[in-house]
């Protein structure tokens, strides 16, 4: 029996700690980066394995990133910390977590050699850690934008650009503070305390991704191809941000969320998109290319019943499919043409149909005549074509179309 009571303690001690592990699973999760930017050759390298960077890639702890000559590379978490790596560097994310139960982050990283530049969003809560590491410092983070570069020999140069950040001397253990606009030089001889030169701080004026508010872009993603001509827009950005895209103002909601769309033409397009803070702006290009779907135009006219000021209005109709016989999606643009009379040159489907008005030369057209005066109808046909995607079709307006009905 003694026995059998020793079984069920163990048991239930085993069983405690299996729950006490997954709800630690549960409420510590791995945060994971996301690659916004590069140029030149950038590898990430977990193990013996090495894989080249690619936009919208994730980076998870354990992985370093190498730049080559010339590279650049920009990664974000989904707290708004941003990194930005530059040439023949080596970067390593040691730990990224998030405590869920907490609100708390825990975030260490190292940088073997060459240059970032770092911005954590906000204040850390309490309990919450955001370290850099390097062969002769270790930067302690207390929300701010700050810069580090490691020569060859170790020797470390920490400049302030916003906040505070204390670092630590690997050797020596003593520690500093380094406020806004500081800048710190750590060998292993020491420390060397001073201000920011002009050329550095106007060095900051080149990282705008990390001076300028925040602004992560979820859609398009870069590459997108897409045979909708109004491509959406989303992301989000911080508080009293204003975001435009293309040069169109968007709404920013409470959170920070943001939707607009982008009018596209055939072939590549450039969907830039700025977030805009007091003086500092962010900006973000999204290369999208627009493919027209449009595969078949057929087009047909009808007198137009309700027009009053001239009777010889009518309208043109035209559907479009595509490829599989299926009405194109919204917004494909059509280009509609007259060789003579009005009509409206520039149109966008609405559910695979496009109305595009036409009437007689001039604004106002006289009644026929025994009707107020005026011409019975044309002297001539009018083709009236409809183009998309290189696809045409044509309707021709007879000479007496314009004639009133018996």
């Amino acid at each position: 029996m003694y026995r059998s009571a020793v079984i069920l303690i163990v048991a239930f001690v085993l069983l405690l700690l299996m729950l006490i592990v997954v709800a630690q699973t549960v409420v510590v999760v791995e945060m994971l980066a996301v690659v916004d930017e590069r140029a030149g050759t950038v590898q990430v390298v977990r193990g013996g394995d090495s894989r080249p960077a690619e936009i919208g890639m994730l980076v998870r702890a354990g992985e370093r990133i190498r730049t080559g000559a010339g590279a650049r590379v920009g990664l974000h978490w989904a707290d708004g910390s941003r990194v930005e790596l530059g040439p023949d560097s080596e970067f390593v994310i040691q730990r990224c977590r998030l405590n869920k139960a907490k609100h708390t982050r825990r975030s260490s990283f190292r940088l073997n050699l060459g240059e970032i530049w770092i911005r954590v969003r906000g204040a850390l809560e309490p309990g919450s850690k955001f370290e850099v590491e390097t062969p002769t410092i270790v930067a302690a983070v207390r929300g701010t934008m700050f810069n580090v570069k490691v020569a060859p020999d170790g020797t470390t140069q920490l400049q302030v650009y916003r906040g505070e950040v204390e670092i630590s001397g690997s050797d020596s253990g003593a520690t500093r503070d380094v406020q806004s606009g500081g800048c710190a030089v750590v060998s292993r001889r020491g420390f060397d305390l001073r201000g920011m030169s002009e050329a550095e701080k106007q060095s900051w004026q080149e990282v705008g991704d990390i001076t300028g508010p925040l602004l992560e872009v979820m859609e398009p993603a870069a590459g997108t191809s897409t045979s909708m001509a109004l491509a959406p827009v989303r992301g989000r950005t911080e508080d009293g941000v204003a975001v435009a895209v293309n040069g169109e103002r968007v709404r920013v909601g409470r959170k920070g969320t943001f939707r607009g769309r982008a009018r596209l033409v055939e072939g590549q397009n450039v969907v830039t998109i700025v977030a805009t803070l007091a003086n500092l702006t962010t900006s973000v290009q999204r290369e999208v290319t627009y493919v027209n779907p449009t595969r078949e135009i057929v087009a047909t006219s009808r007198p137009n019943v309700n027009h009053r000021d001239a009777p010889g209005v009518r309208d043109v109709i035209a559907v479009l499919r595509d490829g599989a016989g299926e009405l194109v999606p919204d917004g494909t643009p059509v280009e509609v043409t007259a060789d003579a009379g009005d009509v409206p040159r520039y149109h966008r489907t609405h559910r695979g149909v496009v109305t595009a008005q036409w009437r007689p030369q001039g604004a106002h057209v006289p009644r026929p005549e025994g009707r107020d005066g005026g011409p019975k109808g044309l002297a001539s046909e009018v083709r009236v074509t409809a183009r998309s995607g290189g696809v045409t079709a044509t309707v021709v307006i007879a000479p007496n179309a314009t004639a009133p009905a018996p």
